[in-house]
């Protein structure tokens, strides 16, 4: 290669990973904001109960699964024109939300949770599709690195945004996010999945297996922090909704921290040290949620859990693209979104129920078990592999 076919691959590259990093950012700021503002909203302004919010998350969890289901049976083309359609739909989300009621919250929620079915699994298929294994890893990594960095942002533009406005101001100033997501949409890649008898391929081999039950062992408490740890914070420890937000941003910088500690990481053939710390330290986690009291130690517990939900889900990733051709990535990808959002749909519902009638600490001590045998679901699958 010469060197200017070589400069102009290299530019390539670096503008296509700007603009997923750029939508990465700009959509996961803003729907991280909808799945924590969203419980404080409706409890705070419609009176609902620890119930009510667990099967309001629910159902947003239950449109976002029949939607990936779906865009995984996709044409190429017709994949990115839901993606475009979705992305437009995602920006009015935020108008709705300021304009609901009690009654039509239930249906604005459908809505947003059905467009992400068609967002998010095709942006992280674009981050995997660079044909060079390591650019695909390295842009894995800071696809996932800029997930985190979003989840800081997010927070902390919310918390000055609540200092000023009231809570049901944030869903319109936060419009502005989506629609710059919505402009980049059209310039997102997807995959060509022409050769049909390829894509008939899929299956679920021991990567997948591994990515699913690593994210999972992790999602089931990472759902739970985010409906109701707000609520716990506030109601329980006597947050200000403010602080409240920035309590969340601690969170997200401990895993924004160890996502790009593991970006940076040059050699990422060796992922066991990396796995098991993240079992280890999800359940000190959990532990440290049910004896903590007082706030200092609440917001310790969820620096240290940030840590695992920061690894988590790139480790995930890495194990899923190592596992699959890029005419089969789109599919897997899909179908791993898919079924780590059924914890969107049970778990809000079952926690909210056990967190009504036993208190939140003591769900997340009943998590430990579960997570127990799915970390060990992980490591048979792992050694079984090699």
């Amino acid at each position: 290669m010469d060197q200017k076919h070589k400069f102009s691959a290299v530019n390539y590259i670096v503008i296509t990973l700007l603009i997923i990093l750029a939508t990465t950012i700009l959509v996961r700021g803003s729907n991280n904001m909808l799945q924590t503002t969203l419980p404080l909203f409706v409890t705070y302004n419609f009176g609902f109960s620890r119930l009510l919010v667990g099967v309001l998350g629910a159902i947003f969890g239950l449109s976002t699964f029949f939607t990936t289901v779906l865009n995984a049976r996709l044409e190429p083309k017709t994949r990115k024109t839901a993606f475009i359609v979705s992305m437009g739909l995602y920006t009015v989300v935020f108008l709705l939300y300021f304009l609901t009621d009690t009654f039509f919250v239930w249906f604005v929620t459908i809505a947003s949770g059905a467009t992400l079915g068609f967002i998010m699994p095709n942006i992280v298929t674009a981050a995997g599709l660079f044909p060079d294994k390591n650019v695909r890893e390295r842009s894995i990594s800071l696809y996932t690195t800029s997930l985190s960095l979003s989840l800081i942002l997010g927070p902390l533009y919310e918390s000055y945004l609540l200092k000023i406005f009231p809570l049901k101001d944030s869903f319109i100033l936060f419009l502005p996010l989506a629609a710059l997501a919505l402009c980049l949409s059209p310039f997102i890649h997807f995959p060509d999945e022409s050769n049909k008898n390829l894509r008939k391929k899929f299956s679920l081999n021991p990567g997948f297996r591994t990515a699913v039950y690593l994210n999972l062992s992790y999602g089931i408490p990472f759902i739970l922090i985010t409906l109701y740890a707000g609520i716990f914070a506030k109601s329980v420890l006597g947050a200000s909704l403010s602080d409240v937000t920035l309590y969340y941003t601690v969170f997200f910088s401990t895993s924004f921290l160890s996502r790009l500690t593991l970006s940076l990481k040059k050699n990422k053939s060796g992922m066991i040290i990396p796995v098991f710390l993240t079992m280890v330290l999800t359940l000190l986690g959990l532990g440290l949620v049910y004896i903590s009291s007082e706030i200092i130690m609440f917001v310790f517990a969820l620096a240290l859990l940030g840590i695992p939900h920061g690894l988590s889900y790139p480790l995930s990733l890495l194990y899923l693209t190592r596992s699959y051709g890029p005419e089969e990535r789109s599919s897997a990808n899909s179908y791993f979104f898919s079924v780590n959002t059924i914890v969107m749909v049970a778990g809000p519902i079952i926690g909210g129920y056990s967190i009504q009638i036993i208190g939140f600490r003591e769900t997340f001590l009943y998590i430990v078990p579960i997570a127990l045998i799915l970390m060990l679901l992980v490591t048979l699958t792992i050694r079984s592999s090699h």
